[in-house]
């Protein structure tokens, strides 16, 4: 039998357990320590393939919550506007299904090449989609131009980061009278490339990628905004006058409201490209312009053969298989008019398209007398920079510089008077430009900004001889422009001496 406890014994029992269990946390803390501790080669990963997308999926998309969603759409999409861009295809189809993430993107360019590719031994189809940095825009080895002049892509990332982060993608190509097919998963191949005959009623030419996002990576309950989708393609429709696009979009709330709009003409001829500093035809200087805009809601609503066609919430004509129909042959005008849609405008819009040293730049802008901000929009080589870059700094800058000039070599502003500042000038403007460069130097893959130093150079020079020519050709419009500034300059003036007499 035990000998008894004494109660002093008792009393300790608590605290001896107390220190066992203390030792024991201390010593695993130590060996996690030392476990943590320990860096040497088999702490280094090496991650291949597509392993870094899924692993570190803000890096290529920005995020993973609705605007890396998004991402995905742009990358197939651009690839389809590069197709555009060259010349190759003039219509693009997207179709969002919202309640299952199903997307699907096609074009009627010139399609994916299929060929085995010499150095991953398999068809560049599937190179391209399971090969990070594998594409045809980084000009070919002699410095050419590769597969595109211009092009948004750059990186031969896009497409690849849709495939890994995507739970399924099936990838179509119609090319040289054959139709082409491979399916993959979360990056993966699931069956090797299917190669048939075309039949009748399928495409000559083109590329349809259909996705479904993984719902493992990205954040719980994002989805496709049909808004935000019909937004670019609309965009892109402005920026490609020659191109159609359609947008379909299914599983989700629908449209609420159709209302049908006849239109009886045919689709005319698309325009050639030149270097254009006149406004649209019937302009009035000093006036509201809005002939263009009620083309621009014509050319939007026709279905392209003359019969009724229904427009939509999304902004696009619907035809009669429910597609919303993008397409503007005023181009570059018809966006400032559409952003512009809702002001007292004080002029007909100034437009043109010139080049310099390899470099397009296209241009639209349009003051407006009851707007006391500016609305300035950039692209390069179609992609929307939401942080500017240097074209949309040569922009400001030229237009700044020009209308100081003018103003004081046309009396509207007097020698001793200050110079207007930038926010002044820019007061009330609504402006889109757009550049195509060969070689663009985006900063980071979601291309949000341009770098290129020269493309500043080249956008203020084209910029001060095109807008110059046109104004000193419009007095009246010179003269409200600088009125509009000179409002601005003195009611800025005004609030600042109310502050500096509120401080005393």
């Amino acid at each position: 039998m035990p000998p008894a406890i004494l109660a002093s014994e008792r009393l300790l029992l608590p605290v001896a357990s107390a220190q066992r269990r203390f030792t024991a946390c201390a010593a695993r803390r130590s060996k996690n320590a030392a476990v943590v501790d320990v860096y040497d080669a088999e702490q280094i990963q090496v991650l291949e393939g597509l392993e870094p997308v899924r692993k570190r999926p803000g890096m290529y998309i920005g995020s993973t919550g609705a605007r890396g969603l998004h991402h995905l759409l742009w990358e197939v999409l651009d690839n389809a506007v590069d197709e555009v861009q060259a010349g190759h295809a003039t219509r693009v189809d997207v179709e969002v299904d919202v309640a299952s993430g199903r997307v699907t993107v096609a074009d009627d360019g010139r399609g994916i090449p299929t060929g085995v590719h010499p150095r991953t031994g398999v068809s560049a189809l599937e190179t391209v989609l399971t090969v990070l940095h594998a594409g045809g825009k980084f000009g070919n080895a002699d410095g050419g131009p590769g597969g595109y002049r211009v092009s948004g892509g750059l990186h031969g990332v896009g497409i690849s980061v849709v495939n890994a982060l995507s739970e399924h993608l099936k990838v179509e190509v119609w090319r040289g009278g054959r139709a082409y097919c491979q399916t993959f998963s979360r990056g993966a191949p699931q069956s090797a490339m299917t190669d048939r005959p075309t039949v009748r009623g399928e495409p000559t030419s083109g590329t349809r990628v259909e996705f479904s996002f993984d719902r493992t990576v990205f954040a719980a309950g994002v989805a496709f905004d049909p808004e935000i989708v019909a937004a670019r393609l609309r965009e892109i429709a402005f920026l490609n006058s020659a191109a159609t696009l359609r947008l379909r979009v299914t599983g989700g709330k629908q449209p609420a409201a159709i209302h049908p709009v006849v239109v009886h003409s045919a689709p005319a001829a698309a325009p050639k490209r030149r270097r254009s500093t006149k406004a649209a035809a019937g302009e009035a200087d000093g006036g509201v312009d809005e002939t263009g805009a009620a083309a621009a809601a014509a050319a939007e609503a026709s279905n392209g053969n003359g019969t009724a066609a229904a427009v939509g919430p999304l902004g696009g004509a619907v035809d009669a298989e429910g597609w919303q129909v993008f397409h503007f042959e005023g181009g570059l005008q018809e966006y400032v008019q559409w952003l512009n849609r809702d002001k007292q405008t004080l002029h007909a819009p100034l437009s043109f398209v010139a080049s310099s040293e390899g470099v397009e730049v296209g241009a639209a802008l349009q003051w407006c007398a009851d707007s006391f901000s500016d609305v300035t929009v950039g692209f390069a080589n179609s992609i929307k920079t939401v942080d500017g870059g240097s074209h949309m700094d040569g922009l400001r800058a030229a237009l700044t510089r020009l209308v100081n000039v003018l103003a004081k070599k046309n009396k509207l502003l007097k020698e001793g008077d200050p110079s207007l500042s930038g926010d002044h000038v820019r007061e009330g403007l609504g402006a889109v430009i757009s550049v195509k460069v060969s070689s663009p130097e985006f900063e980071g893959q979601t291309k949000t900004r341009l770098g290129n130093p020269e493309v500043r150079r080249i956008v203020d020079t084209l910029v001060t001889r095109e807008v110059s020519d046109w104004l000193e050709q419009h007095p009246p419009a010179l003269a409200a422009v600088v009125a509009k500034a000179l409002t601005a300059a003195r009611a800025a003036d005004a609030a600042r001496r109310a502050r500096e007499l509120g401080g005393d």
